[in-house]
């Protein structure tokens, strides 16, 4: 029987103080983790999570996790932290050991990485990275024109999210491999930011990086588009894609790789149907804000004449829900899921009605 195994890492801050901390790092881990551990949402076993742990222990749970795997079990590593590149253009990712004046010794390569995971037998490979990069390091004559540090030494700037490139280091073709590679997207002077645009308010203050907070959102239930019960790898990394790109196109997370629809990464929520009038609103949600001040939209699964149905978070019990949207009927026309002992509205500008559909 194929297993499911997960090593999630996690490095808010460098010891010797040379990289900002990143706080949302320890709960990007530990809320990412019991999701995958949850039996009835994904299921894998062990979960081993690793928060500021040094580079040593980091490069022994990454070799031990992809060895003696089948083909057919599924590994799931994840990444939250500061990528760093050498001034001949090698990605590193910082430990809080990491020294970047020597970062060959004291940092997990992508190399590295990569090399163990085309060791390994299992084909079906999913890398998350959620990642604080850094321009002005040094890249090499070969790359972009960023100083260099010199001697082998790597040189803080300012941010910059090049996901795209962060997915390229660790890209191999042909080992059944897929890489979602993401950034913290907290820079306010990106080009398009929004800082007022609801959903990002809701993302940043999330507790987790915007990009983990996506993933996390559609683990619990909410990239499970189609409604079957699955959530496919795909659907995971269209939902967070999706999502952040509401917000800004410097949030967009960049993939490499394909996966195969026939193992889901989770399975949604089993919900029960409930029905309920939860009061009127003066037009349909925007995704992002909240519906009758309790269910924050999240995505919308599905548009019609009659409304919009949104998938939902209960901001009270935080549990997934399924909300129906309703316009109101025009002219004579009457609702088919329900009557009206009164006279009709004529009115087509009249409030929305708003019904829970579904809930945990």
């Amino acid at each position: 029987m194929a297993g499911r195994f997960a090593l999630l890492i996690g490095t808010g801050s460098v010891r010797d103080g040379s990289l900002p901390p990143l706080a949302t790092a320890p709960a990007d881990v530990r809320e990412l983790a019991a999701l995958l551990r949850d039996p009835y949402i994904a299921g894998f076993d062990p979960v081993i999570e690793l928060v500021d742990a040094s580079t040593q222990q980091v490069g022994r749970e990454l070799a031990h996790i992809l060895d003696r795997r089948h083909r057919d079990d599924f590994v799931l590593l994840y990444y939250s932290g500061h990528a760093l590149f050498d001034d001949e253009g090698q990605l590193h990712l910082a430990m809080p050991d990491t020294e970047l004046d020597l970062l060959s010794p004291t940092s997990i390569s992508a190399a590295f990485v990569a090399g163990e995971m085309d060791r390994s037998r299992s084909r079906r490979q999913l890398l998350i990275l959620d990642c604080r990069i850094s321009t002005g390091l040094a890249v090499g004559a070969s790359a972009a024109a960023a100083p260099t540090g010199g001697n082998g030494h790597a040189k803080t700037g300012g941010p910059t999210c090049d996901t795209q490139r962060l997915a390229d280091a660790f890209h191999s073709a042909g080992h059944g491999r897929v890489i979602f590679a993401g950034c913290d997207g907290t820079r306010e002077s990106a080009p398009g930011f929004r800082p007022s645009h609801p959903l990002l308010h809701g993302l940043i203050n999330s507790g987790n990086s915007p990009f983990t907070h996506a993933l996390i959102e559609g683990l619990r239930g909410a990239a499970d588009m189609n409604r079957d019960g699955r959530i496919t790898v795909d659907e995971l990394y269209q939902y967070a894609h999706a999502q952040l790109g509401q917000c800004t196109p410097w949030l967009l997370p960049s993939r490499r790789g394909e996966a195969s629809s026939a193992v889901p990464i989770a399975y949604a929520p089993r919900r029960s149907s409930v029905t309920a009038t939860t009061g009127r609103m003066s037009r349909i949600p925007k995704l992002g804000g909240l519906i009758s001040d309790r269910y924050r939209a999240l995505a919308v699964l599905e548009e019609g004449g009659l409304g919009v149905l949104f998938a939902a978070r209960d901001e009270r019990s935080d549990r997934p829900v399924t909300v129906r949207c309703l316009r109101p009927p025009r002219g004579n026309e009457r609702s088919p899921s329900r009557t009206s002992r009164g006279p009709s509205r004529r009115n087509s500008s009249a409030p929305t009605s708003t019904q829970l559909l579904r809930s945990q």
